[in-house]
C-alpha cells in the first residue's frame, strides 16, 4: 500500500475540480508530494534520537504539528465563505 499515493488521490478527489486541466493536476500533486517530504524531514529532525520509543517532547511536538495544520484547514474554511 502506498500511503502517501492513497492520501494524494483523497486529496485530488476532494479538491481539485474534475474539469482540472492537466498541467494543474501535475503541479497539485507535486505540490503535494513536495509538502509531504517536508513534514517528514521536519518529523525526523526534531524527533529526540537514542530512543526507539516516542518520547513525551516529540509527542508534543507531533500534537503541534496537528494542530497547526488543523488551524490551517480552519482559515481555508474561512477564505472559502
Amino acid at each position: 500500500m502506498k500511503r502517501i499515493e492513497n492520501l494524494w488521490l483523497d486529496y485530488r478527489n476532494k479538491v481539485i475540480p474534475p474539469f482540472a486541466p492537466e498541467v494543474q493536476v501535475i503541479e497539485s500533486k507535486r505540490a503535494f508530494y513536495a509538502g509531504a517530504a517536508s513534514l517528514l524531514n521536519a518529523v525526523m529532525v526534531m524527533l529526540d534520537t537514542g530512543s526507539t520509543e516516542p518520547t513525551d517532547a516529540d509527542l508534543e511536538k507531533m500534537d503541534q504539528i496537528q494542530q497547526e495544520l488543523v488551524d490551517f484547514a480552519h482559515e481555508v474554511e474561512e477564505e472559502r465563505a
